[in-house]
């Protein structure tokens, strides 16, 4: 990269060198008549028009670079954005999964809902071992013969479900999508 921020300043200086040559050769045939002033005026705008191509080129070739940390910075923001989602599904579902045990009234659907979003985010971030662990932890305790949810609700969570990544390298993925597909509805 350093190289080629060199290689860049090296063609601008030699590209301005060369037209200020260009220009002071043509001027070697200047003479004082009525049309002398046509010259300068040609001389000027071509030396503007060397410089501004000049820092055309240098600005397009840094463009490139900004937009590729622009990219890498989006990708960082993306990766802690789900981090951050993955730890407020989990924390959430682990709150659902303790006001269950109060026998509260659909709470096994918010703990199920969240633990998938978790799953979704964890394979985002391609983080396997929390998806496995995710997992698990939702076969051990829904029991999907005793959970019963709207058909919106089921609708959602499908829609979650589909969208997880690397399903193929979840541990028990193919139990959970048993499991969810056979909850019964209202």
């Amino acid at each position: 990269m350093e190289k080629k921020k060199s290689f860049t300043l090296i063609v601008s200086i030699v590209s301005i060198f060369i037209s200020i040559t260009a220009i002071c050769t043509s001027l070697q045939s200047f003479s004082l008549d009525s049309s002398s002033y046509i010259g300068w005026i040609v001389a000027v705008l071509s030396t503007l028009v060397v410089v501004l191509i000049g820092w055309q080129i240098y600005t397009t070739i840094d463009a490139k670079e900004v937009l590729q940390k622009v990219s890498e910075i989006e990708k960082k923001v993306d990766y802690e954005t789900d981090r951050a989602n993955l730890n407020t599904c989990m924390a959430l579902s682990d709150f659902y999964y303790r006001l269950g045990s109060k026998d509260i009234k659909n709470m096994e659907f918010k703990y199920l809902l969240y633990n998938v979003s978790s799953i979704l985010h964890a394979s985002k971030m391609r983080d396997i071992k929390t998806c496995n662990a995710v997992v698990k932890a939702v076969l051990e305790v829904i029991v999907s013969d005793k959970l019963v949810i709207t058909e919106y609700d089921k609708k959602l969570i499908f829609d979650l479900i589909t969208q997880v990544k690397y399903g193929n390298e979840i541990e028990q993925y193919g139990d959970l999508l048993q499991m969810l597909s056979s909850v019964k509805t209202q």
